[in-house]
Parts: structure tokens; sequence; C-alpha cells
């Protein structure tokens, strides 16, 4: 005897194994996504290459990080003359750990704080006795000792023990000095004591007490420079303090990267005295940020957060000290060492503390250290680098993948065999906006057909439960 029950079940079992194909097949089914080419990006630049080599580097600019839509320039392809997309990677300049810095003490002689005479136009002359490495032995100035506040003056620092390293700072110490001043320095080298070349026009030297804050500025910046004499020269403002001696910061390294710069305006946030936010609009590997103030003589304590949406959620980033300071010369806040990521938004909180609000908002600058795209040269040049394509898949090799398949010692890449030409539109804006979720029209007939199927078998599972349940019933009236 047949039993309905379970001819019921095995079309119910069925419909649904008979789902779970058709869910298996319409995901076997789905298209893959077409390859995109480089009409589908916003942005066109032609990459003019220099040499022949396998693997090209060249340096990225800000319109790649403004126009570029996706996290990591997941948008970024480079492309030969027949429209094939060649290898790439993005290599970041991570900066390796500061090392600790080596800081030769050196022989400093002064020359004296006399103005120039008329007779005597460099203010001064050199009356010395060198060895035959060139360290000076003796040395007579005409001019008589630093006795009080200078407001001009020359120290000669000899450098000859040095035996050619690059110096690129130096270290003043000063004697004690009862007020505030400013000074600035001129800073020229020179291998025969009367020759001199500037290498830095520029330089402040400050005590200053401010707002109950104490700063002391005694660190000379200077391009490495290789030179047996340095000369320090007092041009503008007053040293209240002589210079007892001095520290030449040596080279521990290869020089880094220059910089990329930016500025950016800040907003006021309503009904939030001393809050202003800044969008970058772009995602550049920022590691400093200078605050640039205005008015003269202000002195600002600030917190700095960063958030990936003008809305946040904000992450704290820096807290401290910015300042304009006038006394006898312009003195700046260093740059901030900036650790805060891919963010886009920046938002900075003026401390309520000496007056604690601005009128308008301070104008900041962005600086980064550039990074590398590395591609193959694969197919005829010329080549071309596209970004800008909203829901572009990752297509990016690893960088240390590229440089060991070119077979190319990761030092000795050049920072840019290549160069890239000026912006032009390809799709233009269209490539901006959000992908439209594609049809595929198999998929649809495929589901319509399991769908009535499935429908079928549902209405004959019903029945024959039906048909269970009345044979079941007259059983148990017998």
């Amino acid at each position: 005897m047949t039993d309905p029950g379970r001819h019921a079940r095995l079309a119910t079992f069925g419909a649904a194994s008979l789902l779970a194909c058709g869910l298996a097949e319409s995901g076997a089914a789905a298209p893959e996504s077409e390859p995109l080419g480089a009409e589908d990006f916003a942005i066109g630049r032609t990459i003019s290459t220099d040499t022949s080599e396998a693997l090209q580097s060249v340096i990225l600019d800000l319109d790649v990080y403004r126009k570029s839509v996706e996290p990591e320039l997941a948008d970024l392809r480079v492309f030969n003359a027949a429209g094939e997309a060649v290898p790439h990677a993005i290599r970041h300049f991570i900066p390796a750990p500061d090392p600790e810095p080596v800081i030769e003490p050196l022989p400093v002689f002064l020359l004296g704080p006399v103005a120039p005479s008329p007779a005597d136009a460099t203010g001064y002359s050199i009356d010395a006795e060198v060895s035959e490495s060139g360290a000076i032995l003796r040395l007579h100035s005409t001019r008589r000792p630093l006795l009080g506040p200078a407001t001009s003056g020359s120290w000669l620092v000899d450098a000859s023990t040095l035996a050619g390293e690059s110096i690129v700072g130096l270290e003043l110490e000063l004697a004690p000095s009862a007020g505030d001043f400013i000074g600035y320095l001129r800073i020229s080298a020179s291998d025969d004591l009367v020759r001199f070349r500037t290498r830095t026009q520029r330089a402040a030297v400050a005590r200053l007490t401010h707002g109950g804050h104490g700063i002391e500025r005694l660190d000379l910046p200077l391009p490495s420079t290789r030179a047996k004499y340095l000369k320090l020269e007092l041009i503008e403002g007053v040293l209240a303090a002589d210079i007892r001696g001095v520290g030449a910061r040596l080279a521990t390294g290869p020089a880094p990267a220059e910089r990329h710069r930016t500025r950016v305006d800040g907003h006021a946030v309503d009904a939030e005295p001393g809050h202003y936010v800044y969008d970058l609009g772009a995602h550049p590997p920022i590691d400093r940020i200078d605050i640039l103030l205005d008015e003269p003589n202000t002195l600002l304590e600030v917190v700095i957060e960063s958030a990936p949406e003008r809305s946040g959620p904000w992450s704290l980033r820096h807290t401290g000290l910015v300042y304009q300071l006038e006394h006898g010369g312009s003195l700046r806040s260093p740059a901030i060492v900036w650790r805060g990521g891919d963010h886009r938004y920046l938002r900075l909180r003026i401390a309520p503390k000496g007056g604690g609000h601005l009128i308008v908002a301070p104008e900041i600058e962005l600086a980064w250290r550039p990074e590398q795209l590395l591609f193959i040269t694969r197919g005829q040049p010329p080549f071309r680098l596209t970004y800008g394509k909203r829901g572009a898949p990752e297509a990016a090799f690893s960088a240390a993948r590229l440089v060991g398949i070119a077979g190319t010692e990761a030092h000795s890449l050049d920072e840019a065999s290549a160069t890239i030409g000026s912006p032009h539109s390809l799709a233009g804006e269209a490539a901006f906006e959000e992908p439209p979720v594609p049809i595929h029209w198999r998929q649809v007939g495929l589901w319509a057909v399991l769908l009535v199927a499935v429908g079928v078998v549902l209405t004959l599972s019903v029945r024959l439960l039906k048909q269970a349940s009345g044979e079941a019933g007259e059983i148990s009236d017998h």
C-alpha cells in the first residue's frame, strides 16, 4: 500500500533540492565583470619613459590623490598603447626609524660684534694660522669681545676635523642671558677661509617666555654640507648671549625624498567657538602639518583630530602649542609630526586659555613624502596612467614582488625613471558615480523557471498531503 505522506515528504524534499541546485547553478552562471579599459576612468595622463628598463617608476602628485576615489589608490591602472593593463604597484616611502643623532663638538671662535666700517666692507678680517690638515691653530680678529646684547656679529666654526663628513645641522650652546631675544643667523661654508658660500640664509636663534611658556630655539637647519669651516653671521634681530659651543649634526644615511606640499583653508564650526574643520579633498600620506598664524604674538594650545567623514568619528591625533611671535624678529612653531593615517577631514580645537579664539580659521600646510608608481613595460609605448573609477577592484601587485620579478635591487631603483603629463579627461564625472547593478537576463530566466517548477512541486505536495490526511481519517472511522 502506498504512503501518500511519504510521497508528499519526498516531493517537498525534491522542491528544496531543486531550489538549492538552482541557487548553485545561478551562482556558477553569474558572468564575471568585464575588464576595465582606459576609457572607463575619469582621468588619463601620458607616461614618458626615459630608459628602456623593464621596471619603471613614477612619482605620484596631488592630482592622483584628489581624483582617486577608492581606498589605497585601488582605482589606478597603467595601460600600454594597445589598451592592455600592465602590472603595477604602489611603493610607499616608509621612513626608517630615526637613528640616534651623531653630534660632533667643534671649536668656535668669536670674530666680534662690531658693525663693519666703511673701509672694511666685510666687517672683519681673519688672521689665522692653520695646520696641514686645515685645523685653526691661531686666529686674530679685528673685533672686540661680545660684552652684551649684540645686533651684529660673526663666529667661525672649525669643522676641519670631520674629514669631509656631511653636516646637516648645527646645535648651539649659549651663555646665560637675562632677557628674551630672537636673532637670525646666516650660515656660510668655506674650505680656504677666503671664499665663503651661503648654505642657510636665515636661521632663528631664540630664548623667549610667553604666556607662562618658555621657548628656546638653538637648532640651526643646514642643507647637507661638506666644508672645513663654517661662518655664522648675525644678520637680523638681537643675540643677547654669546655662542659658547657648536655641535655639528652629521648625516647618518641617504637624504630622503623632498616633501610635496599644499595648503588648505578651514571653516569655523557653528556654535562652537575655536573649532575649525578642514576638508583635505584627498588622501595623501601626510607626515607633517603646519598651522599658519597670520596674527603676530599669537600662542595657542591646540588639539587636532581626524576623521574619514565630516560627521566623524573623530580620533585624537595631536595636542601641543603653536605660535607666531615677534620679538626683534619673527619666530614660528615648527611643523607638527603627523601620524593621522589617510583620513580626509581634520578638526582643529583651540583651548580657551590665552584668548583661544581666532576670527578667521587659520590656513594649514600639509607635507608628505611622495609615493612611487611602479609598472612593467609590457607591450609598446606610449603608456598611460589612469585613475578615478568608482567601484574599481584592487589590481595592484605588492611592490616587493614587482621589484623582485624585475630583478632590480630596491635600493638602486630610481626615484622617478619616467614622468607623467598633464591630466586630461576620459570618462569624466560619469566615472565617479556608483556603478549600476547589472541585470543578467540569463539568471533572471533561470530564476523564473526555477520558481515555476518549485510552485508546481509544492502544489503537488499540498494535494498529496490533503489526500494522506483524508485516508488517515477514513481508517480511524473504521
